[in-house]
């Protein structure tokens, strides 16, 4: 199958968030100043080599939100933007359900939690990169992007289905 006709799923684990200060929930934790400096250098990597993004469901913690923030200005105008309370504590499967009701996007990103988009992106990659594959297996560090494609649509997506291209980790991109 030719490569326009792929779909193509990015995964973003959001970027490295700041310790909880007394009586802050979790869901409120900002990003600090690590992942306020490897936000925007992922998104410079999604605006340079990333297809035109049609869909991003996003959690809907500060820290996922601020790392969408970073991110926006390089997604284009037509990329439309859902917040999903789902992908905050509810697992992996909520992540395939969320994906699966992106229906007829060509290319979504999901920015989400560990350890679900992690154990997402396992479950999904049946074949890959072999480097790729063997960082994914050693885990998905803040602000790791794995970018997965299908020779479906997404809402037929299902485990193993997915071709792994590349994890791409903040520290990868230090000159």
């Amino acid at each position: 199958m030719a490569t326009e006709l792929l779909t193509t799923l990015h995964l973003l684990r959001h970027a490295h968030a700041a310790v909880a200060l007394p009586g802050q929930r979790d869901h409120q934790r900002p990003l600090d100043p690590r992942g306020l400096r490897d936000a925007p250098r992922i998104a410079a990597v999604i605006a340079a080599e990333a297809a035109a993004v049609d869909v991003v469901l996003c959690s809907t913690s500060a820290r996922t939100r601020q790392t969408l923030d970073a991110l926006q200005p390089h997604l284009g105008a037509h990329a439309r933007i859902v917040f999903c309370d789902s992908l905050y504590e509810q697992g992996a499967e909520a992540y395939r359900q969320e994906v699966i009701n992106c229906g007829a996007a060509r290319v979504a990103l999901v920015i989400g939690h560990n350890p679900s988009i992690e154990e997402f992106a396992l479950d999904l990659a049946g074949d890959g990169d072999p480097a790729s594959l063997a960082l994914l297996r050693e885990g998905m560090p803040t602000a790791a992007l794995a970018t997965l494609s299908f020779a479906t649509g997404l809402d037929a997506i299902k485990p193993g289905s997915a071709f792994l291209h590349r994890l791409l980790r903040p520290r990868d991109l230090e000159a």
